[in-house]
């Protein structure tokens, strides 16, 4: 069974940024070039989305097993053409940001860009599973951007930065590594 409207509306969508795609770019000046362009990166963001949404839907149904995909990660890094691990990265935003739901909000709402949500979510899932301190670092990171304009490549270069800022004196990074040395210790007397 589908959605009444998923199917219709990706498909009017795709056909209008074919038409967009044939613009004349060559007749357009100055300030319009700049609000095009500024308009074209908020729909990608809309875009990507929804894409995380779909693969959501792909990984809840195996639907692609029917076609003969081994995996929802084979089948995206088909379908973007992208370089291997593509889907597998893809996957991974979805599960990450599934525990980051303000990320998630504010992709969707077209507050950040796909890699700017990827790059809070793969540095918070770095963190110890405190879920109220992976919430405090991830609402700081949307502040910076929010903010600040982070970018991607910001964002990962001042994560340690919001994590000393949240956790000054290290307790909670410093119990998680004495959590896994006790285990290791565990293990090895074992």
């Amino acid at each position: 069974m589908t959605s009444p409207g998923a199917l219709d509306q990706a498909t009017a969508v795709a056909e209008r940024a074919s038409v967009l795609a044939g613009v004349e770019w060559d007749a357009v000046d100055g300030p319009d070039v700049v609000a095009g362009v500024e308009a074209i990166v908020a729909a990608r963001s809309f875009l990507d989305a929804a894409l995380l949404r779909g693969i959501e839907r792909l990984e809840a149904t195996d639907a692609v097993r029917g076609l003969g995909w081994a995996s929802v990660k084979d089948f995206l890094t088909h379908a973007t053409g992208g370089h291997k691990g593509t889907g597998g990265g893809l996957v991974r935003a979805v599960e990450q940001l599934r525990d980051l739901p303000e990320v998630q909000a504010a992709l969707e709402s077209g507050r950040v860009t796909l890699p700017q949500a990827r790059a809070i979510a793969s540095k918070v899932h770095t963190l110890p599973r405190v879920p109220q301190f992976r919430t405090a670092v991830a609402g700081r990171m949307l502040e910076l951007v929010e903010v600040r304009g982070h970018d991607a490549s910001d964002l990962q270069t001042v994560f340690g930065d919001v994590v000393r800022e949240l956790d000054p004196d290290a307790a909670l990074v410093n119990a998680e590594k004495e959590r896994a040395k006790d285990e290791r210790a565990a293990h090895h007397a074992r």
